[in-house]
């Protein structure tokens, strides 16, 4: 081989390794993207709570938030803004929309319009049945089982910009009241504080005035008499101080829904498909952890109420057997009737879906 032969040939030979090493290059940079090994930075998720930064619900939140950085080696992290600092709770829907926040707890039933399908988990009151109302993995089961079931709830929130990241059950609804309430007479020219037409109807109907109040404005409306009794969430008495204010807890088990913790869509394409895998199997699995805690979180605050002198008042199943046949249809009714652009077939389908899974059918008007 002359040596200008041999030039030539170490010229491909360099060539070809050359090809080669940018092709690995090339494969190595996708990988690494993939992974998230590639970023210079977290992707910082902001979550807008709207818990004060103590107490039960705030732990389990920052519990969430190790865990995101956690599972995902640091390339995702969730900053917490607490006690409504960044979206109070009518502005969740549309500020997750909007990217403002990128993660936030949405109660349906401050949402009718806008999830009119979604806000029935919230709208009956008395029909899903008390060992299911007080069982948080029922009541998060149900949820889950209704998102992956019936197609028309995640597209009501897709059209929002976000999807379900995961559920969040609620303790059962009881009434925190300043004076005794032992049969639904009692009810009658009181002051309370429900939300939209389970107001209406569930109190309404026996001369109570429905009144709204935030959760935050709930102590200091108790307090000055604005209000004379609250729904509210078992554990509000202690999160919110209630207890101070309001020394009866009557135990109705009232629905409390369970709401979704929604994520911005884009947030969550912008994430890899590593990382979205991990964040999403993460949602679910924060759901059946969080329903444990709470299970053992309410037997403690009943005994704790108790010790300190709260008079709890068991509201006779009689008389919520009764409330329940007078009113759950009325409210299926109301409810139906109050639906904008919705095809009907659909609402009814969810109606079916959400009442067989929380033992709650036999208020179904049409099934009378």
């Amino acid at each position: 081989m002359t040596k200008k032969g041999g030039q030539k040939m170490l010229l491909r030979n360099l060539t070809t390794w050359s090809k080669c090493l940018a092709f690995l290059y090339t494969l190595t940079l996708i990988v690494c993207f993939d992974s998230g090994v590639m970023a210079s930075s977290p992707v910082v998720l902001k979550y807008a709570s709207t818990t004060p930064s103590v107490g039960f619900i705030a732990d389990w939140e920052k519990w969430l938030a190790n865990e995101i950085e956690k599972r995902t080696n640091g390339r995702v992290k969730m900053q917490i803004f607490f006690g409504g600092s960044l979206l109070k709770i009518p502005e969740g829907l549309d500020g997750v929309k909007k990217g403002v926040a990128d993660i936030a707890l949405i109660p349906p039933l401050w949402f009718p319009g806008e999830l009119p399908l979604f806000s029935f988990t919230q709208v009956t009151g008395l029909a899903p049945e008390p060992d299911v109302v007080r069982n948080p993995h029922l009541m998060s089961k149900a949820v889950w089982k209704l998102w992956d079931e019936v197609p028309e709830i995640r597209k009501e929130l897709e059209r929002w910009n976000q999807t379900a990241f995961s559920v969040r059950t609620m303790p059962p609804y009881q009434l925190w009241s300043r004076v005794p309430i032992r049969k639904l007479s009692d009810l009658n020219k009181l002051k309370v504080r429900e939300l939209g037409i389970r107001g209406r109807i569930l109190f309404g109907t026996y001369g109570a005035i429905p009144t709204s109040v935030t959760p935050a404005e709930m102590y200091g409306a108790l307090q000055k008499g604005v209000i004379d009794a609250a729904v509210a969430s078992f554990d509000w008495g202690e999160l919110y101080r209630l207890k101070e204010v309001a020394r009866n807890l009557i135990v109705v088990d009232f629905n409390p829904g369970a709401p979704f913790y929604t994520i911005n869509m884009e947030t969550l394409n912008r994430l890899s498909p590593k990382d979205r895998e991990i964040l999403m199997k993460l949602g679910r699995d924060f759901t059946s952890v969080y329903a444990d805690a709470l299970s053992k979180y309410i037997d403690e605050l009943m005994t704790k109420f108790k010790n300190e002198g709260v008079n709890i008042i068991r509201f006779p199943a009689e008389e919520r057997e009764r409330w329940k046949r007078e009113c759950e249809p009325k409210l299926i009714d109301a409810w139906l009737k109050e639906l904008k652009g919705v095809n009907m077939e659909e609402a009814k389908k969810v109606i079916e879906a959400f009442l067989s899974a929380t033992g709650g059918k036999d208020v179904i008007p049409w099934r009378k």
